[in-house]
């Protein structure tokens, strides 16, 4: 299906209908005008009757004074699970931003002298919505202050899912054809996408999957 992308006030800049390979995969280039809105900008992609959305931040670009990274413990969380963020700061000559004031969401303290910081953000229990089957992406804001009271600052994402694995079962031309023999593929994956190896059951039947 069509792919689109819009700028922060609603107006579809980009515009591609591509295939994807096997493994639902796909790719496109999308540049950049020398004149545009700065702020939130969205893409929304359709594939097989399926549509998922996704933001980015379009921002002009400023030198960082020092770069933080911000690790995840896992690519995917139930909900109510506890999430371990790992949090490094280093000025870009290498050395450690210690004793840096950090926030992750809620999560407040200091960097040590490895300009290390851990964090623990427990998960609420219900997540997403009916219309999401309770999948949610969330993401994680980061900030980091040094002493000469800059701030620099990361985002985490990670998927919140109740099902630890994903089914879909696609029909070959995109609906059931009545009184015909019908083809289906069928996608197993984690929550975070990667493909999934499964085993099928189909009344007395085993299918092994290795994701499609």
């Amino acid at each position: 299906g069509p792919l689109f992308i819009s700028d922060t006030n609603g107006n579809k800049v980009f515009r591609r209908t591509t295939k994807t390979s096997d493994f639902g995969s796909g790719s496109f280039d999308f540049e950049l005008a020398d004149e545009l809105l700065f702020g939130r900008w969205r893409i929304r992609a359709t594939v097989g009757g399926i549509e998922s959305e996704r933001t980015f931040e379009v921002k002009r670009y400023v030198l960082p004074a020092f770069k933080v990274e911000a690790a995840l413990d896992r690519t995917f969380y139930a909900p109510g699970q506890p999430i371990k963020a790992s949090v490094v700061a280093r000025y870009f000559h290498g050395a450690p931003v210690a004793n840096a004031r950090v926030k992750v969401e809620d999560v407040t303290g200091r960097t040590d002298e490895q300009g290390r910081f851990e964090a623990s953000i427990k998960l609420p229990k219900q997540y997403g919505t009916e219309l999401t089957r309770g999948d949610a992406d969330v993401r994680l804001e980061v900030e980091v202050t040094d002493g000469a009271d800059r701030t620099e600052s990361t985002v985490a994402r990670t998927v919140v899912s109740r099902d630890a694995l994903k089914v879909w079962v696609l029909p070959e031309g995109g609906a059931v054809v009545k009184g015909e023999a019908n083809r289906f593929f069928i996608v197993t994956a984690y929550p975070d996408g990667a493909l999934a190896k499964a085993t099928l059951s189909f009344g007395d039947r085993e299918i092994e999957s290795t994701g499609v």
